[in-house]
């Protein structure tokens, strides 16, 4: 993908073996998303996945939170029609958006640590996420080396069937002056 003449992004095939941890409930995860991190201490409070300040209508305000005794963070997800596409279906570009930030905020942990910029996803599109539906969002740190940080991240139907899933590189920025 191309900014004019820069290059910004671009996609290979990649083998996506990764271990997933077993899934936390629906409730569960509304019980970690009150404790997400952003709420008091974001630098991308605009960002549309995990921003706090955009509307529903603008965001897909996922608020990854720390689950008790469980080396993870999850948030409840009940996608919004805006998107879907015409059969209900949650877009692709908006489900790798959902796996995305959360790989951050399962690095972070406990705390809110140094910023942390998207380096690399690998993603798999398992099966349709419906729109208006329950699902969890969760995601997992898998190692650190240095600056970079690795971490897995899913998305789970309600009732336990795994959607999506990816693996994801950080790295490990100066923050920026708060907004």
């Amino acid at each position: 993908m191309f900014d004019g003449e820069m290059l910004v992004a671009e996609a290979t095939e990649t083998d996506l073996d990764t271990d997933i941890p077993p899934m936390v409930t629906f409730e569960e995860a509304e019980q970690a998303s009150k404790s997400y991190l952003g709420f008091e201490a974001s630098i991308f409070p605009g960002c549309l996945v995990c921003g706090p300040e955009p509307r529903e209508d603008e965001g897909l305000r996922l608020f990854t939170g720390p689950v008790p005794n469980r080396d993870l963070v999850a948030a409840p997800w009940t996608p919004r029609a805006w998107v879907a596409d015409e059969n209900g279906q949650v877009r692709p570009e908006f489900i790798w958006a959902a796996l995305d930030c959360p790989g951050a905020w399962a690095l972070h942990g406990r705390t809110v640590g140094p910023a942390l910029i998207l380096g690399r996803l690998a993603a798999k599109c398992i099966r349709p996420v419906a729109a208006g539906r329950p699902h969890v969002v969760m995601a997992w740190p898998m190692r650190r080396d240095g600056r970079k940080g690795f971490a897995g991240s899913a998305v789970f139907s309600a009732a336990g069937e795994l959607c999506a899933v990816a693996r994801a590189t950080w790295i490990e920025i100066e923050s920026p002056a708060p907004p």
